[in-house]
């Protein structure tokens, strides 16, 4: 191959590369919220993950701020109506700041909470005593390890006068609890899985 169809080769490769949405190239192309979600999405149809998606839709409807218009409560009844929008919302292209994302990620994708088991349950108030041995564990099972910032907060809160310990402890894990699902390798997943219990 000569020097002049090897430089038309590159110069090519670069402008489609370098020129998104140029000429009908789709190099570009933003991830859908599927592909960005991956592992993290329920099953968006079928009957398979009824229970979780039930959950969802209970949080659904428990939210009165921050809906996008299309997830209307007149006409999303039940969790089969949510999975539809979910469904039908995949392949929308990805911007973070987007509304609709971040509805998607909220009510279509699996939590911490709903992988993890043998843990705390997440309706275990701050003031049962299961979070204060939990705390007392952490300091225990945590030894020689590298914590997350904030479970290196917990760990160092002391009980005082209003238990401020468990109450630490509490707010830790029932937050991690809702974070989505990334994967059993995720370290707030790990935290979790190894911390919150009693």
């Amino acid at each position: 191959m000569n020097h002049l169809a090897k430089a038309g080769i590159a110069t090519l490769s670069a402008g489609a590369i370098g020129s998104a949405g140029y000429g009908g190239y789709v190099y570009f192309s933003k991830d859908s919220f599927a592909s960005k979600l991956g592992i993290s999405l329920l099953n968006l149809t079928g009957d398979s993950n009824e229970a979780t998606w039930g959950e969802r839709f209970k949080e659904f409807n428990s939210t009165t701020t921050g809906l996008d218009p299309s997830l209307n409560k007149t006409s999303i009844k039940k969790w089969k109506d949510l999975q539809k929008w979910c469904n039908d919302n995949k392949n929308n292209s990805f911007n973070k700041g987007d509304q609709k994302f971040q509805n998607f990620e909220s009510f279509c994708t699996w939590k911490i909470g709903d992988k993890i088991t043998s843990n705390i349950p997440k309706d275990a108030g701050p003031e049962v005593d299961v979070w204060k041995t939990a705390h007392t564990q952490l300091k225990t099972r945590s030894q020689g390890k590298t914590l997350s910032e904030k479970l290196q907060t917990v760990l160092t809160t002391e009980a005082g006068t209003d238990k401020a310990d468990q109450k630490a402890m509490h707010k830790w894990c029932t937050d991690a609890y809702k974070n989505t699902w990334r994967g059993n390798n995720d370290e707030t997943f790990k935290e979790a899985s190894e911390y919150c219990k009693s």
